[in-house]
């Protein structure tokens, strides 16, 4: 089985490729997120220019975010969206690009200080 985040027309689409019994070349890329938005528990959300690139291979993918390389499984949901779930030293990171537009939400919850933040924008293919 072949996981990923494949390009289409300069955006991103969620794509799972059942190979049964075929080994096939792992589907791998970059992505860029950006968000504009950024929601920090129940305090009202504000403006942001938050980004980050995305490195995908089969199965996995790293979150390169300016604080950290965060290292995660790679999969899709029922409906189609795909994520990458990743567990760092600091706190749980879920990143979900939820359609063909490359509509992405970016949660990060950090225990420690106990707290969530949520980010709103978009991922697309880098050139």
């Amino acid at each position: 089985m072949r996981r990923g985040l494949v390009a289409h027309g300069g955006t991103v689409v969620a794509l799972i490729a059942l190979s049964i019994g075929a080994a096939g070349a792992a589907t791998a890329g970059t992505y860029s997120c950006a968000f504009t938005r950024e929601c920090v528990d129940a305090t009202p959300c504000a403006a942001t220019d938050y980004a980050f690139a995305v490195e995908t291979e089969e199965f996995a993918a790293r979150l390169v975010t300016p604080a950290e390389t965060v290292r995660g499984s790679l999969g899709l949901t029922p409906g189609g969206a795909t994520f990458v779930l990743g567990i760092a030293e600091g706190g749980v990171h879920l990143l979900t690009v939820m359609d063909a537009a490359g509509t992405a939400r970016y949660t990060v919850h950090l225990p420690a200080p106990g707290l969530s933040i949520t980010y709103h924008g978009t991922c697309t293919a880098s050139e």
